[in-house]
């Protein structure tokens, strides 16, 4: 009867410390230094990375998973990461998925993303430069606002709107050429670029006569 007794006690016991585990794993998964949920889909997006690499590579896969997007806010904050390679097959980096990485220098992009969300790179004041891939059709607003160390953006042949504030405050950037799928450039998107003194327009003259360029005091 006594052995019965301890077994049920050493049940309740075990059972009582489980519950704080399952609890903290209910809001989401992990995997090394990643936190990430599984979409409908099968894939995954990354939700939080808690690393505090310099040099990283977001691969295309955790564990048997396809990871698919880097979700909102999920690499905001990292002050440690100087250069971010992301791998070919993701094609999504969501609203504010870099905001405020103060020292990130280089982003490499992939062919693959499809879309780059709002304040994406926001504030991320040593970002040098940035290659938009082909298949984004629009830079989303406020996404590359305050990166005052941005020198060189080349967008991609197939961007057909850069939305409002998209590149405000980048004060270094001195030149950018217009591709010529450029179908509407919202208000204010250069704002406060005060190097800005080189624009390039591809295509023809008939073909930007009918480009919607919204004012303000932007620098284009």
């Amino acid at each position: 009867m006594k052995k019965r007794i301890l077994s049920i006690f050493l049940v309740v016991v075990m059972l009582s410390t489980m519950i704080p585990v399952l609890s903290i794993s209910s809001f989401g998964l992990t995997s090394g230094d990643f936190e990430y949920e599984i979409l409908d889909d099968g894939t995954v997006e990354i939700t939080k990375y808690r690393g505090s690499a310099s040099y990283l590579v977001v691969t295309e896969k955790i564990g048997r998973y396809i990871v698919s997007s880097l979700g909102e806010s999920s690499f905001r904050d990292c002050k440690t990461l100087i250069e971010v390679i992301i791998s070919d097959g993701i094609y999504e980096i969501g609203n504010s998925a870099f905001r405020n990485c103060a020292s990130l220098e280089s982003v490499i992009i992939p062919n693959s993303i499809t879309s780059i969300g709002g304040y994406a790179f926001f504030d991320c004041i040593s970002l040098l430069n940035v290659a938009i891939p082909n298949n984004i059709k629009t830079i989303s607003t406020h996404a590359f606002c305050g990166c005052t160390s941005l020198t060189s953006v080349e967008l991609g042949e197939s961007v057909t709107e850069i939305y409002s504030y998209a590149f405000d405050y980048c004060i270094s950037l001195s030149n950018i050429t217009i591709p010529n799928s450029m179908e509407k450039i919202g208000a204010e998107a250069f704002k406060n670029c005060i190097s800005l003194t080189d624009v390039e327009f591809l295509g023809s003259k008939e073909q930007w006569s009918g480009i919607e360029i919204k004012g303000g005091n932007g620098c284009l």
